[in-house]
């Protein structure tokens, strides 16, 4: 079998158990939430800056802080993400894996 055939097979296999697994179990819907999260992060290194990317979709600007970490030479991220509630919509979750609630992130700096 040609490694091509053998990636084939793989990829044609996962789909069939992706959906072999959706069939199993179709009312339950898949929660993937925590208490706290952390969220991404992207540091980018110019010859003149330091680039922090922080991934915060959904969070307001007055729901976290940034602040400078002296000691750790990191920035602190912390805040909370409150879920969005959809009043005019009954809705019937199937996949939650947007995460809500409090999160920190500390973010070391080159």
């Amino acid at each position: 079998m040609s490694r091509k055939e053998l990636d084939d097979w793989i990829l044609e296999m996962g789909v069939e158990l992706h959906r072999l697994s959706s069939e199993l179990a179709p009312a339950a819907p898949k929660v993937a939430r925590q208490r706290e999260w952390s969220p991404r992060v992207d540091v980018l290194e110019t010859p003149d800056h330091v680039i922090v990317r922080v991934e915060l979709a959904g969070v307001q600007v007055g729901e976290f802080l940034i602040r400078y970490h002296q000691g750790h030479h990191a920035l602190v991220v912390q805040g909370e993400r409150t879920e969005e509630e959809c009043p005019t919509h009954p809705h019937s979750p199937h996949l939650l894996e947007i995460e809500y609630g409090r999160f920190a992130r500390e973010i070391g700096l080159p």
